[in-house]
């Protein structure tokens, strides 16, 4: 019973916490009351944030009222950002996570992961499973299956080439081998310790028309085979359509540009059946869906006189009745049916709390804390909806520590006492980046596999006496501060391991001459004392070799200065920066992601850079940029010493563009800044007057403008996934292969992710293509970079992921781009040689 009484603690934490201490009003405790009446349960399967169809998730939750999850196999860190500059696990893989949790707050489902890394998009099934090594990933899969129980499981693709991405078609291909192991005794025993084996009753793929046009025609003629349902009802309960609902859903994926349009009235979706028992009509066929599944009636009895008797002007006056209610569920609660009794007893508090107008918070004075100090926590409580005599607090409870306190709480008035803790754990750190990873997060805690976020770090809880019942709710701990612009916000207090280095960038180019390195230490204890130290390999020389800090007062500053030296000729190192404090070394940064969409995040990350000495020739001085969907170009290019001046789209209009050799537009431009509709003869009126233009990658849906260049180009979805794809010269001789760096093979070794992203497709014969690549066992493909002249200007579109390789330092890359740059600079001209520094002719 004390595990059981656990485990619903944690998933009343869950609940609770998960809609960010939101009070509900009465239609939506309602909704939720009602919730309790079924025990269906679908998992809605795929590859990534934003695969998922959160039209079907909003209306299995709030139309059918199932417990409805998605199971997103990654994080989505290799995808790309439309609002930012971050990338990877750390970066996009954080703000994807935090965008799915915002997403399901809107529909009504809940949230998992498996320990899939992301590695970014994929042509081929065999190699996503391969590198994910598929056996691991079934192991989530299969747990997840037999800890959630859902009745029905819903996939997004089909286990084919038609899903379009490796990814894809492996989310289907492991959701159908998984519903089969599930229910094998003989699979992944060892879950049998925590979790039991579960047979699903059927799954289906949610298919739709973009794969095949006939599909309404197919659905309507084998209707064994397809089942049709329309997910546009309307919620009176909620005031929206349920796709209007999972419109807002969807647009939470603001990285992605997800933004969708508030559809309302009827909307078909059809699931066809993949494995499983037949069904008739319904998905749930077949399957009881009350509580008499369990032989309980008298659950469904008490729900609905719970139901029948809200007092939608006065919640509260139901209280008693879902204590009862709650009672029976504990007295019912057994081996067969614990997990879902256990949630609805989880569940009904969530409602009592929502229904007494209960507001509990433990408010932190810091926002980060180290290991050692003392958290000073001030817990508010507030009952605001309630007709009830003398309610009391009867106890904290503070990591496993119960505080008996007995003390009476006035109706609407605030009461609060202080709790310290003292930080006797290492440092927050979302749970899948505890370790290194390949693509596969190495996760400590084995129980928190499948977690959206990593748990409370200071667990607590509050027990209340109302009318004799007793109410165990979370009191999460947050920093609560006001932004002007927003509001009220509040993030989760981050444990920090005492100080954190920032070096002031994450690569560092040298052409040979020394150069400033600027670390900057923030203390988060009082009075930090230490030595701050950076290391690269014996050829670099770094002076001086240490720096001493004393007396750091907390949430200061220090910026320090070093300089460094390269050795002679092409070299690499990375540079560590580490600060030697007396009893521990702390070598991490820690680091901030903010949007206004998601909940602050903080992690730690390795507080290190990359060292390249890259001997290269360049003749231009000034560029200009216009920012496309966000990336770092700019300042890979003002790290080697070209000015780079950013350029609004909307000042286009203004801007003497005569003035810049070469202007850049950012990745995505033309699909994310509507002036550049408008202003596109004006930079093509500059290629024709001799300028150099140079359009990174676009995709063809929702172009702003009707063709991107002087002359016709048609954009595609065709890549190149495989970084070290072989690469063809197809014009050997062309100015970007030659002038003012000769670019060779090896200038293509050591590119990370993948070499390009939506090449062009077809294009004007005035456009001349240079290279060529393929991924294996795919044709060749001459759409990553075009050249043209256009008057006295040359153009150029390329696919080439320089935004990714450039950021990493790859030489080779820099080297492309800044020939790219200097496509139009006279060979003849002076120029300054950066190998040594001296004026010379090319």
């Amino acid at each position: 019973m004390r595990y059981a009484s656990t485990f619903i603690l944690f998933l009343t934490f869950a609940i609770c916490t998960f809609y960010a201490n939101a009070q509900k009003s009465s239609s939506e405790i309602y909704l939720e009351l009602e919730k309790l009446k079924t025990t269906g349960r679908v998992l809605y399967l795929a590859a990534h944030p934003d695969d998922e169809n959160t039209r079907m998730i909003s209306w299995l939750s709030n139309d059918r009222k199932f417990r409805t999850a998605y199971l997103s196999l990654t994080r989505g860190d290799g995808g790309q950002n439309l609002i930012g500059t971050q990338k990877g696990p750390e970066g996009v893989g954080i703000i994807r996570t935090q965008e799915l949790l915002e997403a399901r707050k809107i529909d009504g489902g809940e949230q998992y992961f498996t320990r899939a890394v992301d590695f970014g998009y994929s042509k081929s099934v065999d190699e996503t499973l391969e590198f994910w090594n598929k056996e691991e990933i079934l192991y989530d899969v299969v747990y997840r299956i037999r800890a959630f129980k859902p009745d029905v499981i819903i996939t997004r693709f089909p286990p084919d080439k038609r899903a379009g991405h490796g990814h894809h078609t492996a989310s289907a291909v492991i959701a159908e081998e998984a519903f089969e192991l599930a229910a094998d005794p003989n699979a992944f025993p060892e879950q049998l310790k925590t979790v039991s084996t579960w047979k699903v009753k059927r799954l289906f793929w949610n298919t739709s028309a973009w794969w095949d046009k006939t599909l309404p025609e197919k659905a309507a003629a084998s209707p064994q085979e397809y089942l049709t349902v329309n997910i546009g009802t309307y919620n009176p309960l909620l005031g929206e359509s349920h796709n209007e609902i999972a419109a807002k859903s969807r647009s939470s994926h603001r990285s992605q540009g997800f933004g969708a349009a508030l559809s309302k009235g009827n909307s078909i979706e059809y699931l066809k059946l993949v494995k499983g028992d037949a069904f008739n009509s319904d998905i749930m066929d077949g399957v009881k869906t009350d509580w008499n599944r369990f032989n309980l009636k008298k659950i469904d009895k008490k729900i609905a006189e719970a139901a029948n008797n809200f007092d939608f002007t006065d919640p509260s006056q139901n209280i008693n009745q879902l204590f009862e209610a709650r009672a029976m569920l504990q007295r019912s609660t057994n081996q067969q049916n614990k997990s879902w009794t256990n949630h609805a007893i989880a569940s009904l508090n969530s409602i009592i709390k929502q229904s007494l107008g209960l507001h509990v918070i433990a408010k932190s004075d810091e926002k980060i804390i180290s290991t050692g100090d003392t958290l000073n926590t001030q817990i508010e409580i507030i009952l605001r909806n309630i007709n009830i005599n003398a309610p009391v607090l009867q106890s904290i409870t503070a990591n496993g520590d119960k505080q008996l306190l007995d003390k009476k709480i006035e109706i609407n008035e605030t009461t609060t006492l202080e709790m310290p803790f003292i930080i006797d754990r290492q440092s927050t750190q979302p749970y899948w980046l505890e370790k290194g990873y390949d693509y596969l997060f190495d996760v400590n805690d084995k129980s928190s596999v499948g977690l959206p976020e990593s748990s409370e770090a200071f667990p607590l809880f509050a027990t209340l006496n109302i009318n004799g019942n007793l109410l165990t709710v979370p009191v999460p701990v947050r920093y609560v501060w006001v932004d002007p612009a927003q509001g009220e916000l509040q993030t989760r207090v981050t444990v920090s391991d005492g100080a954190s280095i920032a070096l002031d960038k994450k690569v560092y180019l040298s052409s040979g001459e020394s150069f400033e390195v600027l670390a900057t230490v923030t203390s988060h204890m009082d009075n930090l004392n230490g030595s701050l130290r950076l290391e690269a390999n014996d050829e670099w020389l770094i002076e001086p070799n240490n720096i001493n800090i004393e007396n750091l007062k907390k949430l200061k500053g220090n910026t320090l200065k070093f300089k460094i030296t390269p050795p002679e000729g092409a070299s690499e190192s990375h540079l560590k920066a580490s600060l030697v404090l007396s009893n521990t070394t702390i070598d991490t940064e820690l680091a901030e992601i903010t949007f206004p969409h998601i909940t602050q995040q903080h992690l730690t990350i390795p507080a290190t850079s990359k060292l390249v000495h890259l001997p290269y020739n360049n003749l231009v001085t000034k560029v200009a940029y216009i920012p496309g969907a966000g990336d770092e170009i700019p300042s890979a290019l003002k790290a080697i010493g070209i000015k780079t001046e950013l350029i609004s789209p909307e000042n286009l209009g203004t801007v003497n563009l005569n003035q810049y050799e070469t202007i850049i537009l950012g990745i995505r431009a033309f699909n994310t800044q509507q002036s550049l509709s408008i202003h596109q003869d004006r930079l093509m009126a500059y290629v024709k007057q001799g300028g150099n233009l140079i359009v990174q990658y676009n995709t063809s849906h929702r172009l702003k403008v009707d063709n991107i260049g002087p002359y016709d180009i048609k954009l595609s979805r065709k890549r190149v996934t495989e970084e070290n794809a072989e690469v063809t010269f197809i014009a050997p001789n062309h100015k970007s292969l030659n002038f003012p760096n000769k670019i060779t093979q090896q200038d293509f070794a050591h590119w990370i992710q993948e070499r390009g992203l939506y090449f062009a497709e077809t294009w004007d014969d005035h456009f001349e293509p240079v290279i060529s690549w393929h991924d294996q066992g795919e044709s060749d493909l001459q759409g990553g970079l075009l050249t043209c002249a256009y008057g006295e200007g040359t153009f150029t579109y390329t696919g080439i992921s320089f935004f990714r390789q450039l950021p990493a330092g790859i030489p080779g890359a820099y080297k492309l781009f800044i020939n790219l740059i200097n496509l139009n600079a006279d060979h003849e001209e002076s120029s300054i040689d950066r190998q040594g520094g001296n004026r010379a002719t090319n």
